[in-house]
């Protein structure tokens, strides 16, 4: 079961806090008078940390705020230092809900005996049904009955028991020497208690008990108010139920009140008016337990109940009834002793709510405290059981590396298991999951084992040196002294040089360590030649060998052809190494220009083989320029390359005047042709005596680069004509190429003359056979002006 249900508080004044966020978060959810308790409260969730019910010991309240049904006058009191305690009714949990289906509420009266009537004091039980109210619970008619007493020393706790399904309630007897342990199991409430008697005798007084997280210790104020006043600590056996004194601090003068232990057990803290005291439970004796007391603080009034949180710190309410301020103090490191444990005396706000007296009486672990426990280390193993092993039906131990867990060493289903690990002096980690009869959980433990009289393999190597390349010998896997293992690596790799560690390790069982060898790889002398490029006919020797006897193969060096020779030495840890001699020709080369147009694609021209490189290193298909191609043979000289890059032009606009043609465009440049028509291209841009008609105008360059056509219209009509048969200007028409034409000719009244097709050659100026006069005469011309219909009106005259 997971552990979240002690993560709501409820207390004092409409306060809370909500441990399922971390830090702690505050809880304003409670309606106006949904919680007033001056000291003792408790709070249950389910195992996800979902609110159940909680309580001030007179009233209970559901997970919706309101009176649990039932849940009013209960025998409680909200000025009872632990007014309550709330304990699962075993074989009941709901595994659906992650809830008990059923609970017990202990409720504790106020130690001054103020009740209305006596039969309302006391410690006494109530019993609630989850399941009733629509699953919002209530209170049965198992309600308010009656354990012992007509007073109360307002202490109570809830204490798993050691088989893990049932619980221990413990409570201390007034004017007796006796605490009473009630067992609650399956059964239900065993109303007749373990009784032990102790050398503690106290009055009806008010202060905290608790019990430590691992289930073994009882702690127990007493105010200075009583004669029996103190700090008493108790041994608790919750196997049994019994309670043995410990260890006793009845410091005059320190006005006990709260107190608690730190997670790990080992450290208990009180609350003294203004102080807190810590003290070191692991001591041997009573002198050695007050010696160890340590004041933690003592300037702040008004330091009352104390509460281990889920998250591990202990929480202080303060001061009492008048703490409107909301903030309590945290305890933040209770497992180390002094100052370390980082007392900080407002650290926590609560949103609002007034902190009283008291703080939640909560059940932090539900299932019993348990530990792995090492019985016996062996040589290369430990022998493991758990502390508490009763009611567990099954086991799943692993062993793994500690700093890497994931890789597990060994495993075991036994209750008392033997896990081998191969090296000693190593971090372990050790899981043990358990499934009992009421709850599951896992413990861990990390763990270091000792080198226990280990022997060391002894090994006779011929040699740990070798050269690089060299056949190694075969690592033996049997020590001379008979120790069996493995190597890693498993073999002496002699490619790299330097020095490699070996590690030996002996099968498991042996009781022996590891051993280590270093093998060191040696090429005492490293012979490098540089390569060399000449021209051809260059004088070349063999390079230097560093005084290193050897022979080359070839034995002679050529300036005519190149080749690759290699030096051989003649012994010793060398290797052979090679020189390579390149004969480069003297070669000339060159390149033709090239025209590129404007971001057209251009590669760099074939160099017919010669390696070398150019600069620029990459051509520009917007710019101009000039390239050098440097061959890498200095034999050769550079040779230089020229790109013109055609800029392209935009925008042609084309002008007319009478006959005359003129074509302009953007970005000029001195490459451009111009062409009208189907006719020859020229430089000019100028087309003169124009034939009137419509016209297509082409401009490009010379390299073709950019293509732009317009079409033109020009328009012109004889303005007089005479029609006297000397053949010249004997005929009147209007002529326009590559257009469809309709010709209408009228006299000044507009009496209609004649009309000319386009294929006719004119009006000769009669009309009906009769020669018309020497006059001015109308015309209207219908025509296609380049795909537009268009219509034309003027005159002209007839001389004769």
């Amino acid at each position: 079961m997971a552990q979240g249900e002690a993560n709501i508080w409820y207390f004092g004044g409409n306060a809370g806090l909500n441990f399922n966020n971390n830090p702690p978060t505050p809880l304003l959810d409670l309606p106006a008078g949904g919680m007033f308790s001056s000291e003792g409260c408790s709070t249950i969730s389910d195992s996800d940390g979902n609110l159940l019910f909680y309580t001030n010991g007179e009233k209970v309240w559901n997970r919706i705020f309101q009176i649990m049904s039932n849940g009013d006058n209960l025998a409680g009191h909200n000025s009872s230092s632990q007014s309550s305690a709330i304990i699962p009714y075993p074989g009941t949990y709901n595994f659906i809900k992650k809830r008990f289906d059923r609970y017990f509420l202990v409720t504790l009266d106020d130690y001054s005996a103020d009740a209305p009537v006596a039969a309302d004091k006391g410690v006494r039980f109530s019993e609630i049904d989850m399941n009733l109210d629509n699953g919002l619970g209530a209170v049965t008619v198992n309600k308010n009955s009656h354990l012992f007493g007509t007073t109360t020393t307002e202490k109570v706790c809830v204490v798993p028991h050691s088989n893990g399904c049932d619980y221990w309630v413990i409570c201390k007897v007034v004017d007796s020497n006796d605490f009473y342990t009630y067992r609650v199991s399956s059964s239900g409430f065993n109303t007749v208690p373990v009784i032990s008697t102790t050398s503690l005798f106290v009055d009806a007084r008010p202060g905290q008990m608790k019990v430590s997280p691992n289930h073994k210790l009882l702690s127990f104020t007493v105010p200075t108010s009583s004669i029996y006043y103190g700090f008493y600590v108790f041994n608790f056996d919750n196997n049994t139920g019994l309670i043995t004194d410990k260890f006793t601090d009845r410091t005059s003068g320190e006005n006990q009140y709260g107190t608690e232990f730190s997670p790990d057990s080992k450290v208990l803290y009180k609350c003294s008016g203004r102080r807190i005291y810590q003290y070191d439970v692991t001591t041997n004796s009573n002198s050695d337990f007050i010696a160890s007391k340590t004041t933690i603080m003592s300037s702040t009034n008004g330091l009352l109940s104390m509460q281990l949180a889920p998250d591990e710190k202990i929480y202080i309410a303060r001061p009492i009834l008048n703490s409107p301020n909301g903030r309590i103090g945290v305890i933040n490191n209770p497992n180390l002793l002094g100052l370390n444990c980082d007392y900080v005396a407002e650290q926590q706000y609560i949103g609002g709510g007034i902190s009283l007296a008291g703080l939640p009486n909560q059940l932090n672990y539900l299932v019993p405290h348990n530990s792995i426990v090492i019985e016996n280390e062996l040589c290369n193993g430990l022998q493991l059981s758990l502390e508490n092993n009763n009611n567990i039906n099954s086991y799943n131990w692993q062993l793994a590396y500690a700093n890497n867990p994931l890789v597990i060493i060994g495993t075991s289903t036994d209750s008392n298991p033997t896990l081998q690990f191969p090296i000693p002096n190593e971090d372990y980690v050790i899981t043990c999951s358990i499934i009992s009869d009421c709850y599951s959980n896992t413990y861990k433990l990390l763990f270091t084992p000792n080198d226990l009289n280990y022997s060391t393999p002894i090994f006779n190597f011929s040699t740990l040196t070798y050269c690089q390349n060299q056949v190694p010998d075969t690592l033996p896997l049997t020590s001379v002294d008979g120790i069996a293992g493995t190597w890693q690596p498993s073999s002496v790799n002699t490619t790299n040089i330097g020095i490699t560690t070996y590690t030996f390790t002996p099968n498991q069982g042996q009781c022996a360590n590891p051993i280590t060898i270093n093998v060191e790889i040696n090429s005492e002398i490293s012979i490098n030649f540089t390569d060399v490029s000449i021209c051809e006919g260059q004088s070349i020797a063999f390079p230097s060998t560093n005084n290193v006897s050897g022979v080359w193969v070839p034995a002679i060096v050529s300036n005519t052809n190149s080749n690759t020779y290699t030096f051989i030495p003649d012994e010793g840890c060398f290797n052979s190494a090679q020189w390579t001699v390149v004969v480069n020709q003297n070669n000339n080369i060159s390149f033709e220009d090239t025209a590129v147009c404007y971001g057209g694609i251009i590669t760099f021209p074939n160099t017919n083989g010669i390696i070398g490189t150019w600069s620029p290193t990459s051509i520009s298909n917007t710019q101009s320029g000039i390239y050098t191609f440097t061959p890498n043979n200095s034999c050769s000289p550079p040779a230089t390359w020229q790109v013109l890059v055609v800029e392209s032009f935009s925008n042609l606009t084309i002008s007319t005047y009478n006959t005359t043609i003129i074509a302009n465009v953007d970005n000029v440049n001195s490459l451009l042709l111009y062409q009208l028509n189907n006719g020859n291209f020229q430089d000019s841009n100028t087309f003169e005596n124009v034939n009137p008609g419509c016209h297509t105008v082409n401009v490009t360059d010379i390299y073709g680069c950019t293509n732009l056509s317009s079409s033109v219209f020009v328009f012109d009509y004889p303005k007089f004509f005479s029609p006297n048969n000397d053949g010249y200007n004997d005929f009147w028409n209007v002529f326009l190429e590559n257009s469809d034409t309709t010709l209408s000719i009228f006299d000044r009244y507009g009496k209609l003359l004649k009309q000319i097709r386009q294929d006719e050659v004119g009006w000769d100026g009669t009309y009906n056979g009769y020669k018309l006069p020497s006059t001015d005469y109308w015309f209207v011309l219908d025509y296609d002006e380049c795909g537009i219909k268009r219509t034309f009106k003027s005159h002209f005259t007839l001389i004769r």
